[in-house]
């Protein structure tokens, strides 16, 4: 009975946070339009959590199926988290290159480097 009852809740959460993570997918696909379309990986993300969210909900015994197609956001979480550590350390070496630049330049030297930072920004 008590295996019956935690079964019951464990279900039940999933269901919960499956209709979390669609509804997110669904929120961007609002916000973004026909644009969300141009993301492989949302669209990914939408056919993967409506399967497995309609797997889930019939009670079909599809469990090791429902795990694999999860498995996709591990792999999207992963893929998120090297893009952000690649982006920060690209910023942090021109941050540090421009640093440099302007420490070992002449006055004028280092008005036409800012000149030239501040012409970029604009484009």
């Amino acid at each position: 009975h008590v295996q019956e009852q935690w079964e019951d809740v464990l279900h039940f959460s999933s269901l919960g946070i499956l209709a979390l993570l669609l509804l997110h997918t669904l929120l961007l696909l609002v916000a973004y339009g026909k644009h969300f379309f141009e993301n492989p990986l949302h669209v990914a993300d939408f056919i993967v959590l409506s399967a497995a969210l309609a797997l889930e909900s019939s009670h079909v015994t599809a469990g090791p199926f429902v795990v694999i197609l999860l498995s996709w956001r591990i792999v999207r979480f992963v893929h998120a988290a090297l893009v952000i550590a690649d982006e920060y350390e690209h910023s942090s070496h021109e941050a540090e290159d421009r640093g440099k630049k302007t420490a070992n330049a002449s006055f004028s030297d280092r008005m036409k480097l800012q000149l030239d930072q501040q012409m970029e920004g604009r484009t």
